[in-house]
């Protein structure tokens, strides 16, 4: 057994507690254990990953066989408490209830005599103990060590009592866990709800009333027949194409897509589009710090983004930061990332401070004479990304797209006016929801609060 590193006996603690309790230092009740398992092929033990453990969860989700891993693990035994030492306001921790290996940027600490491993598991699991965690490191990828943990002052009632008090924890948990489980089915409801919006938005059902009440003043093979005009002339009027033959972007074939309205057409993106498709900037990590703000990947989610101020700044020259900042009107689209997340896209508003973009991403301008906001709405609906996607090349944990997947991405064209009508019922019914998203939010939030509440009061001795 590793040697204690704390001071014995009793000491003096926050707040005052009941009779037979006594503060402790944890590295007085609780040992780190250094114990390894070397590799080995033919092992099958379960292997604990950080990423087995979700912030604040308290639970491995998934193992894997410790065979497959080519390097040593920390070794644990049933009844062993796992905490993790990277970024220490994750908050990962679990009482082992097996014996297995596991990653050495977990902490493997076995408690004694006096502490039942479970009641050691959700003290570390305590906002208490992540505060005291946190502020005790610092940088960028945190860690914190077992003697730094030892000095914590534990709240140690008799071994009886403790048991009690991981019962009743128990049960009030297991009653925030079913209202946690009608959120998460009502987050998937809404998930769902909008996924069955933006088909509709962009299949005509969401319009159909609107089409059977008013008259057809253009349809949108006459609009598409007015972008490919203004196209032309744009494109004749460009000095750099003297001399040059404009090439009319393909038709496009109903074969196989949805079914639209009769006065809508299916058209291509690159027969809406003003110029061409543009890949984003590259830069290595030693550019950014100061300069530019610079769109990246994980800044946006499907039509929002992170406000400018969160963004991270790039150093580059003035003649690169015009030629990648983002304007009003332009859509951005995730062209490298995994298959969940290819093709996130984000329409650029007036009201965002001008960025630059990354070379993870494309950028494209499509006509004025189209609603964006439609646009937007059909590259982010499951029909527009799918096309998108179709031809996605697939690699280790990614996949991709390139300019010809989009510009051969098919897409159903109204009339201007009537994708106006479907911008403005989209956009009313999307507040709708994302104020029942916020209550969900709350509601969310409200059941971290709740359960810290519940320990706080345990560590009181109210629950016993």
């Amino acid at each position: 057994m590793p040697k204690k590193v704390a001071a014995a006996g009793p000491i003096e603690g926050p707040w005052a507690l009941p009779e037979g309790w006594r503060w402790e230092r944890l590295g007085n009740v609780a040992d780190r254990i250094a114990d390894k398992h070397k590799p080995d092929p033919t092992s099958v033990l379960p292997f604990v990953g950080m990423d087995a453990i979700a912030p604040r969860s308290m639970v491995v989700s998934a193992t894997q066989p410790f065979g497959q891993l080519r390097s040593a693990g920390a070794a644990f035994k049933k009844g062993d408490v796992l905490y993790g030492r990277l970024r220490p306001y994750l908050n990962k921790v679990w009482h082992a209830n097996y014996a297995g290996a596991c990653s050495g940027e977990f902490i493997v600490i076995r408690p004694s005599a006096d502490v039942d491993a479970q009641y050691l598991t959700v003290l570390l699991h305590s906002d208490a103990f992540v505060e005291f965690a946190s502020h005790a490191v610092t940088g960028d990828r945190p860690r914190i060590d077992f003697n730094t943990m030892a000095a914590f002052p534990v709240p140690l009632p008799p071994i009886d009592i403790q048991g009690g008090i991981i019962a009743r924890v128990g049960e009030l948990f297991a009653e925030i866990d079913d209202g946690d489980a009608a959120l998460a089915r009502a987050r998937d409801d809404l998930a769902t709800w909008r996924k069955a919006l933006l088909k509709a938005a962009v299949t005509g059902e969401l319009t159909a009333d609107w089409r059977a009440a008013n008259r057809h003043k253009e349809t949108g093979a006459d609009l598409l027949t007015r972008i490919l005009a203004n196209r032309r002339s744009q494109w004749a009027i460009e000095p750099s194409n003297r001399g040059k033959r404009y090439k009319e972007p393909e038709a496009v074939s109903a074969a196989g897509l949805p079914n639209i309205p009769d006065s809508w057409v299916w058209t291509n993106v690159d027969s809406i589009l003003v110029g061409g498709i543009q890949n984003g900037l590259y830069l290595p990590q030693s550019a950014y710090g100061d300069g530019h703000p610079i769109l990246r990947i994980d800044d946006f989610q499907s039509g929002t983004a992170r406000p400018s101020a969160e963004l991270r700044l790039v150093s580059t020259d003035i003649e690169t930061t015009q030629t990648y900042a983002l304007k009003a009107g332009d859509l951005v689209v995730n062209r490298v990332n995994s298959m969940t997340h290819l093709a996130k896209s984000f329409l650029v508003r007036d009201h965002h401070v001008p960025a630059l973009f990354e070379s993870n991403m494309m950028r494209m301008k499509p006509s004025e004479m189209l609603d964006l906001d439609y646009f937007e709405y059909y590259i982010s609906s499951d029909i527009g990304r799918s096309r998108l996607c179709r031809n996605a090349k697939a690699a280790v944990n990614q996949a991709s797209v390139n300019q010809t997947d989009v510009k051969t991405t098919p897409i159903p064209l109204p009339s201007r006016e009537e994708q106006n009508v479907i911008a403005t019922r989209v956009e009313s019914l999307m507040a709708e929801a994302e104020a029942g998203a916020d209550n969900l939010i709350a509601m969310s939030a409200h059941s971290v609060t709740l359960r810290q509440s519940i320990l706080a009061a345990a560590f009181r001795g109210e629950l016993a």
